[in-house]
């Protein structure tokens, strides 16, 4: 086996067992608490205890850093981005979904941001940096989406309905986040998840047919976007 061959499947050791360990500790330790407030603080301590767990243990085995941010100008264009995307995605279908946030904020807000913290720093941090590397950015951007979004068949387990176009819409979002990780660090496709879940988590717009299409070509301007941007930012040099 050669040392490629066992650097990925220690990497893939490692994002199984980080994910596989958040999920238990989620299930068990809401199953015990019923009060919404406490469930919503359980959320983010455990939020909190397993990412910076993978963060040491990611620098520690593999000796690689996580991108939190590059540059000021992208966390604004993030959240420029995501809020146009949100408030145009809830005016479109009628949903009312912030109405709704703004009545439940606290607990909307931390399961939010619990789940966009571990997701990101595993999903975008962790995995996609790390084939973003090794083979490629576009090989990167296509296998973490679609692995982003398949995963989200778990949600079967609590109940939730499953339909192809959620699965699609889920691979979108993957893709659009890995090109703000890409673009912009962690701290960016941690924002626009953050939004997203706070407003539309197992909202009907994740079953629409335009919110995946939406995401992708938002994400597709932002690269080539970015793209232009840094050929004319690059010095030019004369021989």
């Amino acid at each position: 086996m050669n040392d490629n061959c066992k650097s990925f499947i220690k990497i893939a050791l490692f994002f199984i067992i980080s994910f596989a360990g958040y999920i238990f500790l989620q299930i068990i330790l809401t199953s015990i608490v019923k009060n919404e407030s406490l469930t919503a603080l359980i959320y983010l301590f455990n939020a909190l205890f397993i990412s910076s767990l993978v963060l040491l243990m990611y620098k520690k085995i593999f000796n690689e850093r996580i991108i939190f941010y590059k540059n000021i100008r992208g966390l604004i264009l993030t959240v420029i981005y995501s809020v146009l995307i949100i408030l145009f995605l809830d005016y479109f279908y009628e949903l009312h979904s912030i109405i709704y946030f703004t009545q439940h904020w606290f607990f909307c807000f931390a399961f939010a941001v619990a789940t966009a913290l571990v997701e990101e720093m595993l999903f975008r941090g962790v995995l996609f940096d790390y084939i973003s590397k090794k083979i490629s950015v576009y090989w990167g951007v296509f296998v973490i989406g679609c692995i982003f979004g398949l995963l989200h068949l778990i949600n079967l387990v609590v109940g939730q309905k499953m339909e192809f176009m959620y699965i699609f819409n889920c691979i979108c979002a993957g893709v659009f986040m890995c090109v703000l990780y890409y673009e912009y660090g962690l701290l960016s496709s941690f924002m626009y998840h953050a939004f997203w879940n706070m407003i539309f988590s197992q909202s009907v717009v994740e079953y629409k047919k335009m919110t995946g299409i939406i995401l992708l070509l938002t994400g597709i301007v932002i690269f080539i976007f970015e793209k232009k941007l840094k050929s004319k930012e690059s010095p030019v040099t004369f021989q």
